[in-house]
């Protein structure tokens, strides 16, 4: 087990040092129960480390893990890509009571248009996942895909097709259904209106201002011998990283960067909730 070397004593920022020994007891546990091959953990107050902890090897076999491996976060990116639209917002390059057809007209049939940017935020567009998905696997079996338009990628091709063959089972603002497609058409809109990648505007706009150099969208060749490898026939086995984007975008950070993307997180999380009340009262009035 490791522990990061600029811990403070939990008692300073008004933890409790037995509770948080608990955590370790309940990694241990797992660990040697055989439930989670490796496992990492850091917690913080006041962007001050209390508790930082690894167990198991970086691979199958060895090194161990430390808190320099770097994890895909899965949909645990998905606030970091939600922080790099808003401050797109503020910049004034998307408006959050737009639709978004206005940003990708490839979506704009049926009653697509009454989907705002604010729907795709929060998880309120209408696009069910389980459409989605089928969608995607029917253009897939299909295999005849000479009808998508050139010049994109083919997954994104792909993953605006089914957007817009798919009619949505709701409409925009009626309830809230977690739906991975929704951050898929976000972080295509950052990259249209920033004309480049994702990774380079969350870099920007939101690793480099707050010390997260190592996180990423793309798994470039310095990070990518960092990144875990966890055994076969675990979620994000062997051949996980990426090296280019993907549609359903996700983030590979360091462990020892997850409390500052933590601390970043709960300092802007009231003025995005604020934010995104204010333009959904603002969008009934209109």
């Amino acid at each position: 087990m490791t522990l990061v070397a600029d811990t403070v004593e939990p008692a300073t920022v008004g933890m409790d040092a037995d509770r948080l020994s608990l955590a370790g007891d309940l990694m241990q546990r797992q660990h040697d129960e055989g439930r989670s091959p490796m496992l990492a953990a850091v917690v913080a107050r006041h962007g001050q480390v209390v508790f930082a902890r690894t167990l198991g090897d970086h691979r199958p076999g060895g090194p161990p893990l430390t808190l320099d491996s770097v994890f895909p976060l899965a949909s645990n990116g998905k606030p970091m890509t939600a922080a790099t639209l808003l401050a797109l917002v503020e910049r004034g390059q998307v408006g959050l009571t737009e639709p978004a057809v206005d940003y990708l007209p490839e979506l704009a049939t049926g009653d697509n248009r009454e989907v705002l940017v604010h729907h795709l935020l929060t998880h309120t567009s209408g696009w069910d996942e389980e459409d989605i998905q089928a969608s995607l696997d029917a253009l897939v079996a299909a295999g005849d895909l000479s009808q998508l338009p050139g010049g994109r990628d083919l997954l994104t091709n792909l993953f605006l097709e089914c957007g817009r063959s798919v009619p949505r089972r709701r409409g925009a603002g009626e309830a809230m259904v977690y739906t991975n497609y929704n951050y898929s058409l976000i972080s295509e809109i950052i990259r249209r209106v920033t004309g480049g990648t994702l990774d380079a505007a969350m870099r920007e706009l939101i690793f480099d201002p707050t010390g997260m150099t190592s996180s990423a969208v793309i798994v470039g060749d310095d990070l990518l011998p960092q990144v875990v490898q966890r055994p076969d026939g675990v979620p994000h086995a062997a051949g996980h990283a990426r090296k280019t984007e993907g549609q359903v975008d996700g983030v590979a950070q360091r462990v020892r960067e997850a409390s500052i993307e933590v601390d970043f997180l709960l300092r802007i999380g009231a003025d995005i909730e604020i934010h995104l009340r204010q333009t959904a009262e603002i969008a009934r009035a209109e």
